[in-house]
């Protein structure tokens, strides 16, 4: 045991001779200078105190300020240490233990030898995403210390986002804002760029534009609108042609959703289209069209009827005729109104009843459209007011004392019955309809026809039928492709329309080819009659689903060579357009027959 402890002694003070041999001569500890290896110690000592005696303590991770104590004691001991000259190696180990904790935690933390994050990797200073669609933005920095990492959103610290990547799914618009990336170690923190995100809508139409449909010169103007959901808000431009062979036009100074084309004329029919568009695209509505539609005022007619007697000889039709057609001119208002079917029928020798009917003048003229409404209506409502006058003028005549009409070589003749004024008729030349204002005639538009109908409305409290002229949509099976059209076109042979007011002979459909066939039975045969709506090109029977044949219908199943039992019989048609049609049709052959083989098809053709 002595001898151990006289190893140890030895090999001890061999460690202490050689470090005092290292530091025999003057060093230095950074900028200080040292002599020896106790000096040097308690330089190096001295200045790490010094550091941390200058550090914040926020700066300071925990381990070390609790290990702030030991450094003077750790110098200390190490200097006994280094002084010593009788002392074991158990004792030396000991008395280094504060000197290793101290140094270990140094290394281990790494913190005198770092500094704040650095970003190395930044997400774009802008983004345009659709709305809708994911975000994705990312980040990295550079640091020997460990990284956490966090989002900002327009400088709010967005919490559920740890990690250098930010994924939002279905941004909506709220999501625009500017996001920075932050990354931290526990000597600072770094951020990155701004971003700024902008969520965009592309325009999409929810409101589209409809096609106008008014006459020349409409005071009231052809409107259309559109409008779009998009983000930023879209603005608006206006697009139009004259037909759908020429070039889109832009519509100068028209930045609205709302287009008013005032006091419509030629140059201004055609093709409309409106487009939305943002920073981020644009969308242009389906063509609409502005249709202008020649006009005339309408005339108004009162029907007149009343019967006349003749009181002394007699008097031909024709002479009365005239007798009552002078009468009448003199008394109507001839500048405003104008007589039209007239007509006076021989009842007996004595009797005639006399029809017609007043009509106010037609102010109509080449130049008509380029009048205004209120001009229309100042020139015309004054013969509808004398129209009304002249009708009373004759109600009052002829409901009056007697008449004298003068009939040559027969003396005086009066008239007998009241007058009967019938309903109201708006007259409008034909392939026009009266407008809702009950003053114009406008032309029917391609697709429709003229018509007429009867109709009430109420005026100043009171209620009156009156006859309109209306425009009608062509029936199926045909069509109008002109405006102002009296009739309809028909379709060509085997063609239909999907819909009634069809405007083009291109929409003539081919007509499904139908086939309708029925099984009945005679003493001797099964006859399967067929028909079609128009004659087949081509016929085909399949017996029991066997292969196709050449056959001819009606079809004729002899019942003495068939099999007993329950059969079909399938015939295939197709016609010279390429329709094609088939109809299955069963029948069953009784036990009293006697078969003995398969169905004799007879030569007997039925064309339907």
């Amino acid at each position: 045991m002595e001898a151990l402890r006289a190893l140890e002694s030895t090999i001890f003070s061999e460690w202490q001779a050689s470090m005092e041999f290292l530091y025999s001569e003057s060093g230095s500890v950074g900028e200080v200078g040292c002599d020896g290896l106790a000096d040097c110690l308690q330089t190096s000592t001295d200045q790490l105190l010094n550091l941390i005696d200058l550090t914040p303590d926020s700066q300071l991770s925990l381990e070390f300020i609790s290990l702030r104590p030991s450094f003077p004691l750790a110098a200390k001991r190490l200097l006994e240490l280094a002084l010593l000259s009788n002392v074991s190696i158990q004792e030396g180990l000991a008395r280094v233990d504060p000197i290793i904790e101290i140094t270990t935690a140094y290394a281990t933390d790494n913190y005198w030898c770092n500094e704040p994050p650095v970003m190395i990797t930044e997400p774009l200073p802008e983004m345009n995403i659709s709305l809708g669609a994911t975000l994705r933005l990312s980040c990295e920095a550079e640091s020997n210390l460990p990284l956490t990492y966090y989002w900002m959103r327009d400088g709010n610290v967005l919490p559920q986002f740890t990690t250098n990547k930010l994924v939002l799914a279905a941004v909506q618009r709220q999501d625009s804002a500017n996001y920075t990336c932050v990354a931290s170690n526990p000597v600072g923190t770094a951020e990155s760029i701004d971003t700024s995100v902008t969520v965009y809508e592309l325009p999409q139409f929810y409101l589209s534009p409809e096609s106008v449909v008014t006459y020349f010169g409409d005071g009231n103007g052809a409107w259309f609108a559109c409008n779009a959901s998009a983000w930023p808000y879209p603005g608006w431009r206006w697009y139009h042609r004259s037909s759908p062979e020429s070039d889109w036009i832009l519509i100068e100074g028209e930045l609205t959703n709302e287009l008013l084309v005032l006091d419509p004329q030629v140059e201004d029919e055609g093709m409309y289209a409106c487009e939305a568009f943002n920073y981020h695209g644009s969308v242009r509505s389906e063509p609409v069209t502005l249709t202008l539609l020649p006009f005339t005022v309408s005339q108004h007619q009162f029907p007149l009827e009343f019967s006349v007697f003749i009181s002394n000889g007699t008097c031909t039709a024709e002479d009365l005729y005239d007798s009552l057609y002078s009468l009448i001119s003199e008394t109507i208002d001839g500048e405003t109104s104008t007589i039209d079917d007239f007509n006076v029928t021989e009842v007996d020798s004595e009797n005639y009843d006399v029809s017609l009917s007043l009509v106010s003048q037609n102010i109509t003229t080449p130049y008509l459209h380029l009048s205004t409404f209120a001009e229309i209506a100042n020139s015309a409502l004054p013969h509808a007011r004398s129209l009304r006058k002249s009708v009373q003028l004759m109600t009052d005549l002829i409901n009056g004392d007697t008449v004298g009409l003068i009939c040559p070589g027969t003396g005086s003749s009066v008239v007998e019955d009241s007058l009967v004024v019938g309903k109201l008729r708006y007259v409008c030349p034909p392939g026009q309809r009266l407008n809702s204002d009950y003053l114009l005639c406008l032309s029917c538009e391609r697709g429709h026809f003229s018509s007429e109908t009867e109709s009430s409305r109420i005026v100043n409290g009171v209620s009156f039928s009156e006859s309109v002229p209306v425009c009608e949509r062509c029936p199926l099976d045909t069509y109008a492709d002109a405006l102002g059209s009296i009739t309809c076109s028909q379709c060509p042979k085997y063609h239909t329309t999907s819909l009634p007011g069809t405007s083009s002979v291109n929409d003539c459909l081919p007509q499904p080819l139908v086939l309708e066939c029925e099984a009945r039975t005679t003493s001797d045969h099964i006859d399967i009659d067929c028909k079609t709506n128009r004659p087949p090109r081509t016929t085909l029977c399949s017996f029991n689903g066997g292969l196709k044949h050449q056959c001819s219908y009606p079809v004729a199943i002899n019942r003495d060579v068939s099999p007993l039992g329950s059969h079909t019989l399938t015939i295939f048609v197709e016609d010279d357009e390429g329709f094609q049609a088939e109809e299955t049709v069963p029948y069953f052959l009784e036990e009293d027959s006697k078969p003995t083989g398969y169905p004799v098809h007879v030569a007997q053709t039925l064309l339907c």
